[in-house]
Formats: structure tokens, sequence, C-alpha cells
């Protein structure tokens, strides 16, 4: 047994050293942080017996403490809601040009710098650092046609079981094409995330990731009546 007694505190020990792993591993590196050294034992030891498999198999939860009654146990928890919070600053820039090349050809380009944070500190949802789209484009009576870039720096989303969750920097290449078959009629195509980028979400840092989302490429095909 090693000298380290420090009590399991749920917010920061959970975050750190438990958070995102299977149940035993979570014992296993709580221990490890705490210098506690148990026998291995069996899976069948009973309750009581001072092995790793009974601290990893006998408890719900390592901020739970037996309870007053036979296999009860007493396990504090954190209910995260949303509320209005205080007031926060955003500060920055954008630069946007378009500029027509010539023959139906021209590009359009924006840049938005964006640095924001609640008065108590925390970041403020939904704001990157950093987005930028760069588009490309053809235009003349008939037809109409578009491709665009965007990126998007890594923004906060919310908290996760009191830790911040984050989305990583996020990109997409879409199209758009239209052509006047005839006065009335119109026939329109377009295309999202082309290059078929997931959407991953991580909880402080990248690699305690939460959730990835693959939506996949998207197309739609349609036509406009004009009567």
């Amino acid at each position: 047994m090693g000298t380290g007694s420090h009590p399991f505190e749920a917010i920061h020990d959970y975050d750190k050293y438990v958070d995102g792993m299977p149940r035993s591993a979570g014992v296993r590196s709580f221990l490890a942080a705490r210098g506690i050294e148990l026998p291995e034992g069996d899976p069948n030891d009973r309750p009581g017996v001072e092995t790793f498999q009974v601290q990893a198999n006998t408890s719900p939860s390592l901020s739970c403490t037996a309870g007053p009654a036979p296999n009860t146990f007493l396990c504090p928890f954190t209910i995260n809601r949303r509320s209005n919070g205080g007031g926060g600053k955003i500060k920055g820039a954008e630069l946007s040009i378009m500029k027509a090349i010539g023959g139906g050809f021209g590009v359009d380009a924006n840049y938005t710098y964006s640095d924001g944070e609640a008065d108590n500190g925390d970041p403020i949802p939904g704001n990157s650092k950093n987005t930028y789209n760069v588009a490309a484009y053809f235009e003349n009576q008939r037809i109409s046609s578009r491709l665009a870039y965007t990126f998007r720096s890594e923004y906060f989303v919310t908290f996760d079981r009191s830790t911040q969750l984050n989305q990583k920097d996020l990109t997409s290449l879409d199209a758009s094409f239209s052509v006047d078959v005839t006065p009335n009629i119109v026939d329109t195509f377009e295309a999202q995330n082309i290059l078929d980028e997931k959407s991953e979400f991580f909880a402080g840092d990248e690699f305690r990731p939460r959730a990835i989302y693959d939506n996949g490429r998207v197309y739609y095909i349609g036509a406009r009546f004009k009567f």
C-alpha cells in the first residue's frame, strides 16, 4: 500500500484520471496517481478484501462511499443546467474582397478575427478566433456556379460534466451550380462537404475525444419553375 491518502475529488480527479476510460482502467489510473499499490487479486474476491479487482468491481464510482445498508452507496454528483451568463467582450476585425477577373469569372474572399471572453474568464460559446472563406465563381446570363472553401478554428461549445466541450477546426468545400434551361425553368445542383470532413468534439484537450460525427457528403438536385 502506498502512502497517498488524499481523497478522491469528483471534479478534478475524475477529469484527470478517470474520464473517458473503462472502469478498471480509471481505477488503476487513480490508484497509481495516489501511489496506492494493491495486489491484483481475482474478479471473484469478496468485498472487503484489499485487492485491485475488488476496487474495480464493487465501487460504482470512485467518488462513492459505502451507504448505511449493505450494497448501498452514497454518491455525490453535479447537475449542469443552462442559465443566463454575465457580460463579456468580443473584439476583432474583418476583411473582405470581391473581384471580377473577366469572362464571367471572379473570386470572393473574407477573413474574420474574433477574440472573445466572458467576464468570469470563460470562453464565449461559438466564438472561433479565426474564420475565412475563399470562393471562385462563374456567371453569365444562363449559368451560375460557385466553389467555396471555408475554415473555422476550434471553438468552445458548452460545459460537459464540468469540462469544457470544444469543437476542433472545421473545414468544408462546397459547390453549387444552376442553369436556366428555359426562361421558366432552372435546374440546380448543390454539393456540401465534398472533402468528407468529420465534426470532432473534445473535452478540454484534443487527446480526449467526446464525439465524432461522420456526416458524409451531401448532394441536392432540384428544379425551379416559374409560371
